[in-house]
């Protein structure tokens, strides 16, 4: 009896298909040498576009951001009942430097003079035109300005290192103008980099006259003054000048001239588990007594306080000492 052709030409085909079949099977890897796509795998194929999948592919691996590297930070939250600080004078603010958040503040966003706090905006804008540390800088008339302490004199020749340190430790006014003109910049050049900073540090409420402090129309506010310092101390060159208890030099004429510092507290910290990590003062009759300080405890937590419009010379310094330790026994840092 003749089989069906058809039957015939079935059965041929699938013994091909399955010989075929078998053949493979044999020749690819196993599924165990097959990986599975990474994340960054998956992250680098998306980047290849439609149009590009015509052409030999070269994949950049993009990495996502490694899970340590995102935190939370820490925030202070009060675990006393004990009553806030009284302020007598002025407006005062405490600042979280690392979040920004506010633990106290009384009249923190009004408006008013800042005096010589002005200072460290003008060292900022300094040492982003800083024409050397051993620069020579000939004093001339022209920087002298009227109001405190003097220390160089017409034909002084002294570095702008020693120009630096005097605005910051001793406030010396005429050598923070001579600072200022050693740039090789005009004074109301200066002053217009002034308040481009300000505008770069989203200062709303801050505007400068003058590079000194001694205008009236120099004004911020506790907040703001607070956000200066924050980037002021950040500089470690700022850092380092607002923390001398004094500073010594000599001029190119062999003249000696010690310089002490301002700020009273340097002589009151490190207060047990506390320390000062730099701070400026201020005075003028329309910006009463002003003092702007960062403090840091053995934590790691730091913050910054800052008391403006103070009623005499002792109270910026007392009333901050008072905030700082109201701060840090009242209050805990929690995640």
């Amino acid at each position: 009896m003749h089989k069906n052709p058809l039957f015939i030409i079935l059965s041929i085909f699938t013994i091909a298909f399955f010989s075929v079949s078998y053949f493979l099977y044999n020749s690819l890897p196993t599924l165990s040498a097959f990986q599975p796509l990474s994340i960054n795998d998956v992250v680098a194929v998306a980047n290849v576009s439609a149009v590009q999948t015509d052409v030999p592919l070269v994949m950049t691996e993009t990495r996502l951001p490694e899970s340590e590297e995102v935190r939370r930070m820490a925030q202070a939250v009060k675990i006393t009942d004990v009553s806030d600080p009284v302020l007598e004078s002025g407006s005062a603010i405490v600042m979280d430097s690392e979040s920004g958040k506010i633990i106290f503040s009384k009249d923190a966003n009004r408006k008013s003079p800042i005096a010589s706090i002005t200072k460290l905006m003008t060292a900022m804008v300094f040492l982003e035109n800083n024409p050397g540390w051993e620069t020579e800088y000939k004093i001339s008339q022209d920087d002298k300005v009227e109001g405190g302490k003097e220390y160089i004199y017409n034909g002084d020749i002294v570095k702008v290192k020693d120009l630096f340190y005097l605005s910051l430790v001793g406030s010396a006014n005429s050598a923070t103008l001579a600072l200022v003109r050693s740039t090789g910049m005009s004074e109301k050049d200066f002053v217009v980099a002034m308040n481009k900073k300000a505008d770069e540090l989203n200062l709303k409420d801050t505007f400068f006259a003058d590079p000194i402090g001694l205008s009236n129309y120099n004004v911020s506010s506790a907040y703001e003054v607070a956000k200066i310092a924050k980037a002021a101390l950040a500089d470690e060159s700022i850092g380092s000048a607002v923390l001398s208890k004094e500073y010594g030099f000599e001029t190119a004429g062999g003249r000696k001239i010690v310089v002490y510092s301002t700020d009273a507290l340097l002589d009151s910290f490190p207060l047990g588990d506390v320390s000062l990590l730099g701070g400026k003062t201020g005075y003028t009759e329309a910006a009463g007594y002003c003092f702007v300080g960062k403090f840091s405890k053995d934590n790691g937590k730091e913050i910054i306080s800052v008391v403006l419009g103070g009623s005499d010379i002792g109270y910026r310094f007392s009333k901050t000492q008072e905030l700082i330790e109201w701060t840090y026994g009242n209050f805990d840092w929690v995640y």
